[in-house]
């Protein structure tokens, strides 16, 4: 039997791109884990080589940097026979994203619940200096006592840096993503909101036909709030999609302390006690089915899987 690292036995590929994803075993501690490779196409040339190697380097050892038990767990990253692999924890479930096309909306309770576990994986990695920079529904596992698992570092970049070019999906984006500018902790803060928000309605808040009528609502329109939500909740999505950082929350902390506090009046139910309930409401619907209409984009997601621990060997050298 080929070990990888005297201990990795592959068992079957789950899915196949710039990197590919297999279901392994740990023969060593009799678990299973998932192992990523590297690959690239035969006429990359050395320079291409280098750089991908780099960029694969860089997202196990980013990920290492975020201890958090709703982040999957990066175990070892190593190179065998020309060959880079980076080994990552097992986890059983699905992402939000699959939940999202099964059930169109989660019940706002729910949808909050799942958004305040993403926040904490995020205050870990915001204090660890990292920027996820691709949180997403496709980018979120939900096992199936419901606790979530951030996956994917793949574009992930210290703060300060800027993230790879054309990386990232652009419902999910901070403008200042979008412009190339260098990235801290509210970039991440603002695409939770958007999570929030399109976990919460069923809707992406900036949906477009097209990839620039996406990119123009993300940069100057502000997204129509259900007018059943309360003003506690609004203000928290108001707050976390500001199109300017400093205007967002300076920490996922405060954004976790203010959507705890806007829970306590979470409900589904349209206040229809009014008549200005029943206007708001109404454009709210109005704007909602706007929205539908235009929508053709997915979220291009995959289950990738990446996140923290063991890379002294890649660190070493």
């Amino acid at each position: 039997m080929n070990l990888l690292q005297g201990c990795y036995q592959i068992r079957q590929e789950i899915s196949r791109g710039m990197e590919i994803t297999y279901l392994g075993e740990d023969t060593r501690l009799e678990r299973p884990v998932f192992i990523k490779e590297l690959v690239l196409p035969e006429d990359t040339d050395a320079s291409e080589k280098e750089k991908a190697r780099a960029r694969f380097e860089s997202q196990a050892l980013t990920g290492a940097l975020v201890d958090h038990p709703n982040v999957v767990k990066t175990l070892d990253a190593f190179e065998a026979d020309g060959r880079s692999f980076i080994v990552l924890e097992y986890v059983e479930g699905r992402s939000l994203k699959d939940l999202l096309e099964e059930h169109g909306k989660l019940p706002l309770p729910r949808a909050i619940s799942l958004t305040t576990q993403v926040l904490d994986a995020l205050e870990t990695a915001g204090a660890a200096g990292v920027v996820h920079g691709d949180i997403k529904p496709g980018n979120i596992l939900l096992t199936d006592d419901d606790v979530v698992k951030v996956v994917d570092f793949g574009i992930a970049v210290r703060e300060g840096q800027k993230a790879p070019q054309r990386a990232g999906t652009p419902n999910y984006l901070a403008p200042e993503q979008l412009r190339g500018r260098a990235l801290d902790r509210r970039a991440d803060l603002f695409s939770a909101s958007v999570l929030l928000y399109h976990l919460a309605s069923g809707e992406r808040p900036f949906a477009a036909p097209s990839v620039k009528g996406i990119l123009e609502r993300i940069e100057y329109e502000e997204p129509a709030m259900p007018g059943y939500w309360s003003p506690a909740l609004c203000g928290v999505l108001r707050k976390g999609l500001a199109k300017e950082p400093g205007s967002r929350y300076a920490s996922a902390r405060a954004m976790l302390h203010d959507l705890r506090a806007a829970a306590g009046g979470a409900t589904d139910e349209p206040d229809r006690s009014s008549r200005g309930g029943r206007v708001v409401e109404a454009l709210a619907e109005a704007s909602a089915r706007e929205r539908r209409t235009g929508l053709v984009l997915a979220a291009c997601g995959g289950v990738a899987v990446v996140a923290l621990t063991l890379i002294a060997r890649l660190a070493g050298g």
